[in-house]
């Protein structure tokens, strides 16, 4: 019994000289570094997740900018949908390749497409609206094909063919459109080669 003791507290002096004090200098310095990287890594980690939230918030309000810029533009949907899909595709691949976002397939392709399709698309809308586009005019009559009313302020609106494309119209200081047929379009082409819409009057 006394043997046993004794290699027990030979033991635990001999643990007490080899293991570092817990106040020492060397011990607090790797705490501290240690303490330090993992802050980085989290900092690190907090704006990459900042930065992904903006930018999908930023989409998001440019596809309300997407929606006013069609209105004014001859363009078909298929056409906007294209512009949206390609830099959508594009960026899915760069970020799937060079970033770590940890997101599925689906919602990573979402992510691109309206961070970065929508961004395009106004850039392109906005473009063609105001950089150096024709002063040259030019003045078409085109029939109503539907009428209808807007889903929540029910408004009055109005399907009409302009250029080949279907395009939609939404006439807010009128009750109905029972008393017209056709709509008449003041046209400017713009940068890119869209028309522009500069004014719409209904014709009876």
């Amino acid at each position: 019994m006394a043997v046993l003791r004794f290699n027990f507290y030979a033991k635990l002096k001999i643990f007490a000289s080899i293991a570092p004090p817990l106040q020492s200098p060397e011990l607090a310095d790797i705490l501290g570094k240690h303490w330090e990287i993992n802050a980085n890594m989290k900092l690190r980690k907090s704006k990459k997740v900042s930065l992904k939230n903006t930018l999908f918030f930023l989409g998001l309000i440019l596809n309300i900018v997407v929606v006013k810029l069609f209105a004014k533009t001859v363009i078909s949907p298929f056409t906007i949908l294209q512009l949206y899909l390609i830099p959508g595709l594009i960026s899915y691949f760069i970020i799937d390749k060079f970033t770590k976002i940890e997101l599925s397939i689906f919602i990573k392709f979402v992510y691109s497409t309206v961070s970065f399709g929508s961004l395009f698309t106004t850039l392109l809308l906005f473009i063609n609206l105001n950089f150096k586009s024709s002063e040259n005019f030019k003045i078409v009559e085109t029939k109503i094909l539907k009428k209808g009313f807007t889903t929540r302020t029910r408004q009055p609106t109005a399907d009409a063919e302009v250029d080949g494309i279907i395009k939609g119209f939404v006439f807010r200081k009128l009750k109905n459109l029972d008393d017209y047929s056709s709509i008449q379009l003041k046209l400017r082409e713009g940068t890119i080669g869209w028309n522009i819409i500069e004014q719409s009057k209904l014709l009876k």
